[in-house]
């Protein structure tokens, strides 16, 4: 084989590797307005999934979890899916507690692209049982977001949260 047609083969190839291989994998790049909206968005969808939780709507809760959500409570995986969520919320939140409430306080987000973010914060809250009793706790929770069909979904969330033994 000539070499001119080694060069003329070899220098395609040598461009194209050169092109492809630096092209960048991390998230696009958004504006500060593009990333501020995103950043209201998931604001606002915490807020809305939190105002579920105080009414203890099932229904309206799983309606923020992907269909591959998890949840980590206090150090261990409590739901691998929301029908695995399903399962536990009816075993556990519906026969256990009659009332939940919680406040937030030093939230953060970071959006990770269009279509992702988390959301984390401290909260202050309590539940209260049938029988009247109740309990506060505070903790943390992270919420990690996808954007799936054009709705923000919780993919995962991680709580780590103090439950005191005696009631309020």
């Amino acid at each position: 084989m000539s070499r001119t047609l080694v060069s003329s083969l070899l220098a395609p190839l040598l461009f194209s590797t050169v092109v492809v291989g630096c092209v960048s994998t991390s998230p696009q790049r958004l504006s500060s307005e593009e990333e501020a909206a995103i950043s209201e968005a998931l604001l606002s969808t915490t807020e809305a999934y939190n105002a579920a939780w105080e009414d203890l709507d099932f229904g309206r809760i799983a309606e923020f979890h992907s269909e591959d959500f998890t949840y980590y409570r206090r150090g261990a995986v409590d739901s691998k899916s929301n029908a695995d969520f399903e399962r536990a919320y009816h075993e556990n939140v519906a026969t256990q507690i009659s009332g939940y409430w919680a406040s937030t306080s030093d939230t953060w987000v970071k959006v990770l692209g269009p279509d992702a973010g988390i959301v984390a914060f401290v909260f202050r809250g309590g539940v209260e049982t049938p029988d009247g009793v109740r309990h506060t706790y505070d903790g943390a929770l992270t919420y990690v977001y996808e954007r799936r069909g054009g709705r923000w979904r919780i993919t995962h969330i991680h709580e780590s949260a103090y439950l005191p033994d005696s009631p309020e």
